[in-house]
């Protein structure tokens, strides 16, 4: 609410001054997660290395929950947004009540109902 209408009070400045600073954090963020000032910087050329890659296996399931839609045109893939959400068992593996999230009771998948291109 830069517009001063927060109605917990004006900004400071120096949320002001953080808000900017986000701002241009963010303006100057590349695909790899590093500005791209630093990023493109010719010194560091040859400092950089990449470590092996990490499965989301949140971002798995939603590829493969979305491929039937993505292969089929009348679908109209495009207009189409994938989510994920956790299981029961995984708020309850986040919050220590659970060992291991794979020894969680089964649960019954929700219905889907509809026509997918409705």
């Amino acid at each position: 609410m830069l517009d001063g209408d927060d109605p917990h009070g004006a900004w400071t400045p120096a949320d002001t001054a953080l808000a900017v600073a986000l701002t241009t954090l963010e303006e100057d963020m590349h695909d790899c997660g590093w500005p791209l000032s630093i990023g493109s910087d010719p010194k560091l050329r040859m400092e950089w290395v990449s470590p092996p890659p990490r499965r989301c296996h949140a971002c798995t399931e939603r590829t493969r929950s979305a491929k039937p839609y993505l292969d089929d045109p009348r679908g109209r893939p495009g207009s189409l947004t994938f989510t994920t959400t956790l299981t029961p068992a995984g708020p309850a593996y986040l919050a220590g009540n659970l060992d291991d999230p794979r020894h969680a009771p089964p649960i019954d998948p929700a219905p889907t109902g509809g026509d997918r291109h409705g």
